[in-house]
């Protein structure tokens, strides 16, 4: 049959020598999931600009809280007195929509705080 998770880490790290605590099985993934990826790769190739995978730039913030694991997402979530329930793409939305809409939050309040700064020295 197909081999699955650590069976098919040991297949791929037999195969290029590595030991098998030297990776991890994020790291390398599933079969179905480096089947996708070199899928993508090849529709990027072909497609270009009409393939999915060449319009889509994920933030390097996305990229790192992507790789979390979901328990630790929830974590994240529960701080942030956020919804701490889904997939680990939906926590991950929501984290990055809380941290950007406090971004603009603090930047408005800066800019409201230089605004009054200006008004008293000139008045």
């Amino acid at each position: 049959g197909r081999l699955r998770g650590k069976d098919f880490v040991r297949k791929c790290n037999a195969k290029v020598g590595v030991k098998y605590h030297e990776t991890t099985r994020s790291a390398l993934g599933t079969a179905a999931a480096i089947a996708s990826k070199n899928a993508k790769k090849g529709a990027a190739d072909e497609g270009g600009a009409n393939s999915k995978g060449s319009e889509e730039v994920l933030s390097p913030r996305y990229q790192f809280l992507i790789k979390q694991r979901k328990k630790d997402l929830a974590i994240m979530c529960r701080k942030r007195l956020l919804h701490y329930s889904g997939t680990k793409r939906v926590l991950v939305d929501r984290i990055i929509d809380y941290e950007s809409k406090q971004a603009a939050e603090r930047a408005l309040v800066r800019e409201q705080s230089s605004n009054t700064d200006t008004g008293n020295a000139s008045g």
